[in-house]
């Protein structure tokens, strides 16, 4: 369930670079972009290194970018084609790319995501839906920064961790704190400006779960899938409920069944749902069961399910 929440937005700037060969990337100074009719470069020394600021309400998450995303009807989006950006620590060059869905900025408009814009996105495809759907526009790849238990971790998928070691092990809120003070003890370039821009508050609705409370973070991670109209799982299922329980729909393979509590492991049902989260960042791990691939989970363990949009769906033994 969605919660309002007192949070903050952070302005971070991200160094740009440009490749003079293979694997060699040298500094953009403001003198080239003014050069290119970039906006405002004017306002700042030539022969200084150039940057471009995002907004994000979750800066721990920068360590799993993977582009920095412009509207193509940005002004700004044309001078910077061909350029790049570094991420700070890190050390990553990730691309610029154009995309239709970044909200231009405007100071003055009622949406909240146009008025604290910068016109700039981070794409973190592994941590945010709509940074994944962008990514897959863009063959972006995937980065996933956080262990199961939400923090830090280079075991999941991130390999250039860089100077960003400090960030490991780290939970999610912890890490945020430290990026924020990296960000501002540290300059994009040597006695230019600080890599931290700004930090305005900001109130935003966050998923959070509704049976601890806690916030919901968005996690690439891998789903189970079981097919429910194999007769090996939903035949089964109709052949062991008893006569007396039995309706006219029941022997449908397209329907669901739900059995009643005395049969069938005490709360077995086949549900047509595809499970998606469990509270606490606990997952449940498959464990084969009667060879047709259910998993046994703690009801207390469940937090949502969405829909599935496939015939193939996960099955849950319910077992208190």
């Amino acid at each position: 369930e969605m919660e309002e929440v007192e949070g903050h937005f952070y302005y971070l700037r991200y160094p740009l670079v440009h490749e003079t060969a293979p694997g060699n990337h040298d500094p953009v100074t403001w003198g080239e972009l003014e050069s290119r009719g970039y906006a405002g470069a004017d306002r700042h020394p030539e022969d200084q290194q150039a940057w471009v600021t995002v907004a994000t309400t979750r800066p721990e998450t920068y360590l799993g970018d993977t582009a920095v995303a412009v509207n193509p009807q940005d002004p700004r989006a044309k001078p910077l084609r061909g350029f790049k950006c570094e991420l700070p620590l890190v050390g990553r060059i990730i691309p610029i790319v154009e995309d239709d869905y970044v909200v231009r900025p405007d100071p003055n408009s009622s949406d909240p995501k146009a008025k604290f814009a910068t016109g700039f996105l981070k794409v973190t495809p592994a941590h945010d839906p709509n940074d994944w759907e962008l990514g897959r526009r863009h063959d972006l790849p995937v980065i996933n920064v956080m262990a199961p238990d939400a923090s830090i971790s280079d075991q999941h998928g991130w390999e250039d961790v860089g100077d960003a070691r400090l960030f490991l092990g780290r939970s999610r809120d912890a890490a945020r704190k430290l990026v924020i003070e990296e960000f501002r003890a540290r300059s994009v370039a040597e006695g230019g400006e600080s890599l931290l821009e700004d930090i305005r508050p900001h109130v935003h609705s966050v998923g959070h779960s509704y049976r601890s409370h806690a916030p919901i973070e968005p996690y690439l991670s891998d789903q189970w899938y079981v097919k429910v109209t194999d007769d090996r799982l939903v035949g089964a299922a109709q052949r062991a409920v008893a006569p007396e329980q039995r309706s006219t729909d029941s022997y449908k393979a397209e329907k669901v069944a739900t059995l009643a509590p005395k049969t069938v492991n005490n709360h077995l049902g086949i549900l047509s749902k595809l499970f998606k989260k469990a509270t606490d960042w606990r997952y449940a791990e498959a464990n084969p069961v009667t060879g047709v691939g259910l998993l046994k989970v703690p009801p207390s363990t469940i937090d949502f399910w969405v829909p599935a949009q496939s015939e193939a769906f996960l099955a849950l033994s319910l077992i208190h």
